[in-house]
């Protein structure tokens, strides 16, 4: 399978879930600050997980998600369509060819 080929395909594998996430986002992502009770965001520490202090700063990592999950869905809305654009230039692009 030729290179050109496998990235064309990994971007409309992309472009199929973006297609699928988009509708979802759009109607119902938060678009604003949200509270526990709307929605939960899960933090893991890959990192220094077991230093004096990680529980506690993972209360304020999720707090801080939760506070700004407006502009993370905006950015997901950006990212969903961005990625259908690839794959449309993908397949456009090596239809020219």
């Amino acid at each position: 399978m030729s290179m050109v080929f496998r990235n064309a395909r990994a971007k409309i594998n992309n472009a199929l879930v973006a297609e699928l996430a988009l509708p979802w986002l759009e109607e119902f992502g938060p678009k604003g600050p949200v509270d526990s009770e709307t929605l939960s965001v899960a933090v893991n520490q890959n990192q220094a997980s077991a230093c004096a202090g990680a529980k506690e700063a993972k209360v304020y990592l999720q707090s801080a998600a939760l506070e700004f999950m407006g502009s993370i869905n905006t950015r997901a809305i950006e990212m969903a369509r961005a990625d259908m654009q690839k794959a449309i230039d993908a397949i456009v692009g090596d239809h020219d060819q």
